[in-house]
Formats: C-alpha cells, sequence, structure tokens
C-alpha cells in the first residue's frame, strides 16, 4: 500500500513537471513578442546605402516578422558622423523602444586620376612640371589638394598618396619624366624704366627669382649707371637654377640734365615736332582724359564686360579707389595733370614738371608704381600755353629726355568741345576709323560720353578691331608743335 502511495506521488510530481515545461515551451514558443537579443542599439550605415534593420522581428519560434523602426534624433544619413538617437518599434499596437547610436561611415577608397599626357616633374624634388594628377572622393567629393607625392630618383616612379576625411586610403606610382628647362622668372623691383638727374645718387631697387624647381634663387646684378654722366644705362638682372638654366632682364636707367633753361617764359623754337600718329592694322587704343569722376566707375563696368582695356589720362581729382580699381583690372593708369591748370602748369618747364611729379605721387602711392606715360592737358598742339614762348617744344623733347612717353590723339570724340550727344559721341569716332591704328580721345568725367562707348566696342569689335591699352612701346601719336 505504501509503494503504491508513493509510485502515485511521483507520477503526479513528474506530471506537474512535465506539464509545466510543456507551457513554458508554449509560451516561449507560440506567445508573439520582439526578439531583440541580436540588437544592441548600435547600427552602422554606409551614408551612401539604404538602412536595412534585420535585427528585430515580432513573432514566434516559427514565424517572426522582421520589423524597421522609426529613429528618433537628430541625425543625417548622408553625413558620415555618430549620432545618438532612440530606435522605436512598432507591430500591431505593440511596441519595443531602445536608446542607441547611429553610426554612418563611409569605407570606399578614394580615386587618383592622371591625365593623358606624361607626367614631367623636377629631377631634384619631383614637383610635377606638366601634366596632371587629381584625386576624388565619392564622399569628400574632389581632394586633390591632400595627395602626397614621393618621387623616387633611382626608379624614376612618382608615389602618389592619399587619404579622405574617413582615413580611407589609395596609393599609386607612375613612370614620370624628370627634367627642367625653364629658367628662373625674375621680377624687377620698381620700374622697369627710370630717369635721373645728372648729379642725384642712384640707389638700384634690386630684383627677385623664382624658379619652377628651385624656388627663390640669387639675382647677380650688373649695374653700369654713372649718375654723373648724361646717358643712357642698362642695369642687367641675372639668375640661374640648379639645371643651369638661365634668365635675364634689363632696367634702363637715364641720366639727364635740362635741355631746356626754365628761366623766364621763352625757350628755344628748334626742333619743333611734326605729326606723326597711326600705323597699319585695324587697332584701337581708348583713352580717357580728366578722371576719375563719378561716371568712371560705370566705365569701368561696359570695359570689363567686354574684356576690353584702355588708358586713363588721371588728374588730382575723384577717387583713390576708383583709380586703384583701373590698376587692378589691367588698364593703364597714366599721367596727365593734378591741377588741369593750363595757366599755372605751362608757366615754365620748372611748374610743368612740378605738376606732373605731383600726379605721379599720386599714382604711386595708389598702385605702387610710377607711370612713364603722360598726356599733355590740350595735347601737345594746345596754343593755350603760348604766354610762355615755345614751351611745348621744349617740353616735348624734355619728356622724352627724362624717360617719359606722351601721347596725342587722331580721332577727337568732340566731348571737349561742342557736342554734348551720345548719339554724335558715337558718330565722331566710328565715322573716322579705317585700316589704321587709332587712339581715341574722350573723357570719363562726361557721361554723355561714357554713355557712348559700348556701342563704339560693339562697332569696333563686330568689324575687325582689337582693342589696347597704350603702353611705353605702342605706336607714336604726337602732334605737331604749334608753340
Amino acid at each position: 500500500m505504501f509503494k503504491s502511495k508513493k509510485k502515485i506521488i511521483i507520477f503526479i510530481v513528474v506530471f506537474v513537471i512535465v506539464l509545466g515545461l510543456v507551457s513554458f515551451l508554449s509560451v516561449q514558443l507560440l506567445t508573439p513578442k520582439f526578439k531583440t537579443s541580436n540588437f544592441n542599439g548600435v547600427v552602422s550605415k554606409v551614408y551612401n546605402d539604404d538602412l536595412e534593420f534585420n535585427d528585430v522581428c515580432y513573432g514566434n519560434a516559427f514565424s517572426c516578422k522582421n520589423v524597421k523602426p522609426e529613429i528618433i534624433g537628430d541625425y543625417d544619413i548622408n553625413n558620415v558622423g555618430v549620432y545618438e538617437v532612440e530606435y522605436v518599434f512598432e507591430y500591431k499596437g505593440h511596441t519595443f523602444k531602445k536608446n542607441g547610436v547611429l553610426n554612418v561611415v563611409d569605407n570606399e577608397k578614394p580615386v587618383i586620376t592622371k591625365s593623358d599626357e606624361d607626367i614631367h616633374v623636377c629631377p631634384n624634388n619631383g614637383k610635377i612640371l606638366e601634366g596632371n594628377i587629381t584625386a576624388s572622393d565619392s564622399y569628400d567629393g574632389d581632394i586633390s589638394n591632400k595627395l602626397s607625392f614621393n618621387y623616387d630618383r633611382s626608379t624614376n616612379k612618382l608615389f602618389v598618396s592619399v587619404s579622405d576625411s574617413s582615413g580611407n586610403k589609395k596609393d599609386e606610382f607612375y613612370d614620370v619624366v624628370a627634367s627642367d628647362q625653364v629658367p628662373p622668372v625674375i621680377t624687377i623691383n620698381g620700374d622697369s624704366t627710370i630717369s635721373i638727374k645728372n648729379g642725384s645718387e642712384y640707389s638700384d631697387l634690386g630684383a627677385s627669382a623664382i624658379d619652377n624647381c628651385d624656388g627663390e634663387v640669387e639675382v647677380s646684378v650688373h649695374n653700369p649707371v654713372n649718375a654723373k654722366k648724361n646717358g643712357t644705362y642698362e642695369v642687367i638682372y641675372t639668375a640661374k637654377d640648379s639645371f643651369d638654366n638661365v634668365s635675364e632682364v634689363k632696367r634702363t636707367v637715364k641720366v639727364y640734365s635740362s635741355s631746356t633753361s626754365s628761366g623766364g617764359n621763352s625757350y628755344s623754337c628748334e626742333g619743333k615736332i611734326k605729326y606723326s600718329c597711326g600705323g597699319s592694322g585695324k587697332v584701337i587704343y581708348l583713352t580717357f582724359d580728366d578722371g576719375p569722376s563719378g561716371y568712371t566707375n560705370k566705365l569701368l563696368d561696359v570695359l570689363k564686360q567686354y574684356n576690353v582695356k584702355a588708358t586713363f589720362f588721371i588728374t588730382g581729382n575723384g577717387s583713390d579707389d576708383v583709380i586703384r580699381r583701373e590698376y587692378n583690372e589691367g588698364h593703364t593708369v597714366a599721367l596727365h595733370s593734378y591741377t588741369h591748370n593750363y595757366g599755372q602748369i605751362y608757366a615754365s618747364m620748372d611748374a610743368y614738371f612740378a605738376d606732373l611729379e605731383r600726379i605721379n605721387d599720386r599714382v604711386e602711392r595708389i598702385t605702387g608704381h610710377r607711370s612713364n606715360i603722360v598726356r599733355f592737358p590740350g595735347g601737345s598742339s594746345n596754343t593755350v600755353s603760348k604766354k610762355s614762348k615755345c614751351i611745348m617744344t621744349a617740353l616735348a623733347h624734355e619728356l622724352t629726355n627724362r624717360g617719359y612717353v606722351y601721347y596725342d590723339w587722331n580721332i577727337s570724340s568732340g566731348d571737349a568741345g561742342g557736342t554734348t550727344s551720345t548719339d554724335q559721341v558715337y558718330l565722331n569716332v566710328v565715322n573716322r576709323l579705317g585700316n589704321g591704328k587709332y587712339v581715341v580721345l574722350q573723357h570719363d568725367s562726361k557721361g554723355y560720353s561714357v554713355n557712348a562707348v559700348d556701342r563704339i566696342i560693339q562697332y569696333g569689335l563686330s568689324n575687325g578691331y582689337t582693342f589696347e591699352k597704350l603702353e611705353s612701346n605702342s605706336m607714336t601719336c604726337h602732334h605737331g608743335t604749334a608753340n
């Protein structure tokens, strides 16, 4: 009897255990829930790939539906970075939340590209002289500025390396041509043409030189200037790089003494200048006197639109900023007069050159350079200077003696006389054009004249003319001196 009871108790215990296990397994296997054992809240994705979640599902052991979360937080799946977010999974009214991070990564290597032509490098340091090597990255874009180069002389190979912002690195190497046949570039300090008065001191400003392979190189100077003897001298600057490429530039120094007495108001009339202006070829030199003014910026806008360079003979009036713009945009800033007072500047040679130095000082202060290009107020043929007999002839010779170049004109727009119409200014210019070189006189102090420039340029370009600015070696344009 006792043994029977014991068997019954054991049976009941085993039955209860089995029933519990069956119930437990039924709950575990059949009851739906979020399965998150493989999800620790850290998700990494490539910035340009779709975001996928396969580690969280809702269901039982026999069927479990993958669930995509709502990601809450300040993040950008198109920008590399580590973002703190909250993942919220929802399915049929059931919710699971987990704080974590979204790690947006870039694991793609950059691309290095070589141009089709051969790569020529400096034999001493591997600096690229010809050809081109660039680098791009799918995330960073153009990263050519991050390229590093290592030239191996023994194998004549250029090793190239680049890393993007995520540390992905790319290496390449190329066979190259190592040679340097380019001489240094010499830059003269100051003006290339200088005039000094006999007996004054000449102190050379020197020059600097930059070589494509060596960088800064030494400049040797040959200076034969004798400031006590009239004449034209050439200061010669020479530079040589480590591969024996040599360059040379020259500075012209004129030593002068006044060729005409400045005493009184009468000068020698010998050697009157004869008219000489023009030449073959269809070239237009637009020149503007008496500025700058309130109209000059508008004129500069028109010139910039057509990429036309002009010459501005400036006075002491107007804005420094406008003159600086003229210079910076590649126009010739030349000398007219500081005061533009005929009675004052043509009273004597000393008076004229005092005024000229004053306007040149302004040009140097604004641009950093002095000018040797001049236009006489009224032109070299003016007669308002007749109180000082023959002064224009004397000044014309003395300007040349002192290293200046002066220009008159062979087309007048008429804006200094009775013409006050934009249409008439335009016609006065274009009707005088032919198959030659033409220096056009206008005034940027006259708004109606400035308004004609756009049409003048259009006419010139459509009829085969080129536009140039006046320089020291441009065509000669001198009126005949009447005084």
